[in-house]
């Protein structure tokens, strides 16, 4: 019995060459052959030597001196369109503030009978490099409100761009209604909310302040939308040195010279503590009468104390 497997390997090469057209009634003179890649005969009818088609892989090449191919750097190969894509991604992503890079500690910030005091240094830290010595991290909106922002600098800076578009919009309606700390605040809280659930978050944590009904009014917002409201609030690191400290001298009847020595006594230890701060701070104060911000100060600081003067060994360990 004769073998059929060489004209069934012929009939399979017919089909994948040219598909429908027989072995009789394929036209030999347009084939081409895929071992030598000439024209006039089929793959199976071939009797040449075996030529790639494909470069061969690099392991071939180094194992066998014979296939080793010049690179031609005439033409750069097309990028397939999945790697055009993930180029496209690539820049996309590089729009986003995955990370900040100029930012601002502690803002922090009180009520007191009759208004609101915040308090904030000037230090931009470049990562870890103390940069920018004279940056403002409290604006005043519509001579009623204070916002203090912690965080990215820039992302703060866009906000301070709407907060400035929405005054002129709403002093341009001349309508007798200003826009009030707490429309301010749920602003915000909106704004930051929305970034949020677009992965492209505004990397700021905002402390706003001023007046609800002639009572003062303090809420916070954090990057990813969550909002609430307190007697006094800290971002950044002042939220753990701070906190502890305003828990236990604040009270509902401070003074305007009593809740300001506080800021200072709290400033003075975020500087001890927070290697992100200097002791070059502004305060501001709303009231009913509006918002009034310092220049920028330096508070006092010790540090002639035995133990730095004359350090014993083992001094600076955290054991």
């Amino acid at each position: 019995m004769a073998d059929s497997r060489p004209q069934a390997r012929g009939g399979m090469v017919i089909g994948a060459v040219r598909p429908g057209l027989g072995r009789k009634t394929a036209d030999p003179a347009n084939a081409t052959c895929q071992k030598c890649l000439k024209k006039g005969h089929w793959t199976f009818e071939c009797q040449g030597k075996a030529a790639y088609v494909r470069r061969p892989s690099r392991s071939k090449q180094l194992a066998n001196p014979k296939l080793r191919q010049p690179f031609n750097t005439d033409k750069p190969p097309e990028r397939s369109t999945f790697h055009k894509k993930e180029a496209q991604a690539d820049l996309t992503m590089a729009q986003r503030t995955q990370s900040p890079i100029v930012t601002g500690t502690s803002v922090i910030a009180v009520k007191y009978r009759g208004g609101v005091l915040m308090a904030a240094d000037t230090l931009g830290s470049y990562g870890s490099l103390a940069r920018f010595t004279d940056n403002r991290r409290i604006v005043s909106v519509h001579n009623s409100t204070l916002v203090g922002a912690g965080g990215e600098l820039s992302d703060f800076q866009f906000l301070t761009d709407h907060l400035d578009a929405m005054a002129v919009t709403d002093f341009n309606l001349d309508d007798k209604c200003d826009l009030t700390a707490p429309e301010i605040y749920h602003y915000l809280q909106r704004v930051l909310y929305h970034r949020r659930n677009k992965f492209d978050p505004l990397w700021n944590t905002l402390l706003i302040a001023g007046m609800d009904k002639n009572e003062p009014f303090l809420g916070q917002v954090t990057l990813i939308g969550c909002a609430f409201t307190g007697d006094f609030l800290a971002t950044g690191f002042g939220h753990h040195l701070a906190t502890p400290i305003l828990r236990n001298e604040w009270h509902a009847d401070l003074t305007e010279d009593q809740a300001r020595q506080l800021l200072e006594k709290v400033m003075k230890v975020c500087y001890y503590r927070d290697c992100r701060t200097i002791n070059r701070i502004v305060i501001a104060r709303v009231n009913a009468q509006g918002t009034v911000l310092s220049e920028p100060f330096a508070v006092d600081t010790k540090w002639d104390y035995a133990s730095f003067v004359k350090p014993k060994s083992g001094t600076g360990s955290s054991w």
